[in-house]
């Protein structure tokens, strides 16, 4: 499953959740800000993880936030593929990057899950709480508009986008699988599969990761575009393992099959899925 490991040493193996919000819907001063970093030479995908990996290193040394990351990703309104309610921009669609505002994000949240002995051994006292709390505080207005996932791609996350609109994309001499789709095209179909699932199955943990990541998406304007790309574990997957990845079509072929009722055959089209992701997530103990 594995190809051949890039000469500048592993990306981080980690998947994007991304949202790109029309430029021109961005109030000011955010709105020059962003039109000052677009305007500079702009990192691909792989440069940025490579940059943000760098960065997440030297703050596990001093113990810092990584701060002053002015990445922003683009897209323009053709590079999203249409649906019945595409509504996208007007204009250039930004995503910042985000790094130091995720970062926070990640630290609060981890203080907030774990009891405080187990929250002190990783290092997040009060101290580290503290500074995250007040990056959050100052690192702009409005949602990050990346979420991340290490080793595997949520089942929640597939039920966004159309399998049909996957393309494999090249950066950087890595190929891994996009998909794009308008923010309104996503409530509806992501809303279909959230009642359909609630109804036969009940809050299940997916559910409730769907209804957050609505939630999410929608805190950003009419005309944004959601973006699903493997990132980081592209690098994972060879040509073979990403035929093989059936994850996406699986999860709308479970809705389907719960709404004939057909219930019991939800386990059965998961299972190819589970085990796919259980061999990319061998590597995380053999690295």
């Amino acid at each position: 499953m594995l190809p051949p490991t890039p000469a500048q040493g592993p990306l981080p193996a980690v998947a994007h959740l991304r949202v790109y919000e029309p430029l021109s819907q961005v109030a000011e001063p955010r709105r020059s800000e962003l039109i000052r970093a677009v305007s500079r030479p702009r990192l691909g995908v792989v440069a940025a993880l490579r940059a943000e990996q760098v960065g997440s290193v030297r703050a596990g040394r001093t113990g810092a936030l990584p701060t002053g990351d002015t990445t922003v990703l683009t897209l323009e309104p053709a590079d999203v593929p249409g649906g019945a309610h595409r509504v996208v921009g007007p204009g250039t669609l930004v995503c910042p990057w985000d790094t130091g505002r995720r970062s926070a994000a990640a630290v609060v949240g981890a203080a907030a899950r774990l009891p405080g002995i187990l929250a002190e051994a990783a290092g997040l006292d009060g101290e580290a709480v503290r500074r995250a709390r007040q990056v959050l505080a100052t690192g702009g207005p409005g949602p990050v508009h990346v979420l991340s996932s290490t080793w595997a791609v949520p089942l929640a996350w597939f039920a966004l986008v159309d399998p049909a609109d996957v393309r494999v994309i090249t950066d950087d001499g890595l190929r891994r699988p996009v998909w794009r789709a308008p923010a309104d095209d996503v409530r509806v179909r992501a809303g279909r599969v959230l009642r359909t699932v609630t109804e036969h199955l009940g809050e299940v943990a997916s559910v409730v990761a769907l209804a957050d990541v609505l939630r999410w998406i929608g805190r950003f304007p009419h005309g944004s575009a959601v973006e699903l790309d493997y990132a980081g574990l592209g690098a994972l997957l060879d040509d073979s393992a990403v035929a093989e990845d059936t994850g996406c079509a699986a999860v709308h072929a479970v809705v389907r099959q719960l709404e004939r009722g057909d219930g019991h055959l939800v386990a059965a089209t998961l299972a190819p899925v589970t085990a796919f992701w259980a061999r990319v997530r061998a590597g995380e103990h053999a690295s």
